[in-house]
């Protein structure tokens, strides 16, 4: 037996041994890169060992380590009754980001428990990449859990998927829930239709509705939107002032706008300053600067 074979064989019953410690400190002293498949292995399973620091350890070195079958391995564990392992799993995969994407769609057409496919389309929903769009639209057109279809519409916000706005719009008067879901990746999205629907979704009696629907007319807002966002200055009281403040100064700055200072707009900046929170506060002030600026 050569020297990497008796290395590797060492490094193995290190981490099958029963001390904790001394499976902790073999984790954290292997190397990141040039690693057997057979250690790897090994190491995804110490994600589910009885000892948290074994697991932790163990949980770094696989983020660390780019050997491809780490993410497929390290999904079967998201099925775990224990949740801290479960959590872990989800991390891992997070971490390694789009070196996670293809090992998750393979499996995800396979998993039925509503549960486990919720818990991974959020992963693809924060890792980010546009190119799961067409298997969470999928899923979002077939699953009838409540749970996974705000993880899906959620996640194709999150990846700003234009493909899939107007199916996303169709859950808004499915259930008062997955309204302000709707709305808010919808404006996330920031397309032509994404505005057009949230612009004419606006009569909505929610104010916690209107909240989400003003803030993100303030992102994805045109001309027009800002218009429209001034002609609700009077019908709009509360702390609704204070996004639709915060919108109208965005699409100003934006589109090069002037903001009329009347008497509606000075007691809106007023009440923005002594009743709002520090971000709308800084919004208000800057208007005031606005104003009081001569050319």
């Amino acid at each position: 037996m050569n020297s990497d074979n008796k290395t590797e064989q060492n490094v193995l019953e290190m981490l099958k041994s029963d001390d904790p410690v001394l499976k902790t400190e073999t984790l954290y002293n292997l190397s990141f890169e040039e690693v057997d498949n057979n250690i790897v292995k090994i190491v995804i399973q110490l994600i589910s060992d009885e000892d948290k620091s074994v697991r932790n350890a163990a949980s770094n070195f696989l983020i660390q380590n780019s050997n491809p079958l780490i993410p497929a391995s390290v999904i079967d564990f998201i099925s775990s009754p224990d949740i801290s392992i479960r959590n872990l799993a989800g991390e891992i995969l997070l971490r390694k980001g789009v070196e996670s994407l293809d090992a998750i769609c393979k499996r995800l057409p396979e998993i039925k428990d509503d549960d486990d496919i919720k818990f991974l389309v959020d992963i693809l929903g924060l890792i980010g990449d546009k190119c799961p769009e067409d298997l969470i639209i999928d899923i979002l057109t077939v699953n009838q859990n409540e749970n996974v279809i705000v993880a899906c519409i959620e996640a194709l916000g999150n990846i700003f998927s234009e493909k899939g706005v107007e199916k996303i719009i169709t859950f808004y008067d499915k259930a008062d829930v997955l309204k302000p879901v709707v709305i808010e990746a919808a404006g996330k999205i920031r397309t032509l239709k994404s505005l057009k629907f949230i612009t004419e979704k606006f009569k909505s009696d929610d104010d916690l509705l209107k909240f989400t629907m003003i803030e993100s007319m303030g992102e994805i807002g045109d001309e027009d939107t800002f218009y429209f966002l001034l002609s609700q200055v009077e019908s709009l009281n509360g702390a609704l002032i204070w996004p639709l403040l915060e919108s109208i100064y965005k699409l100003k700055v934006k589109y090069d706008l002037d903001v009329p200072f009347d008497d509606r707009i000075k007691k809106c900046v007023l009440d923005t300053i002594i009743n709002s929170e520090p971000r709308y506060q800084i919004v208000a002030a800057h208007l005031v600067t606005v104003f009081d600026d001569p050319e």
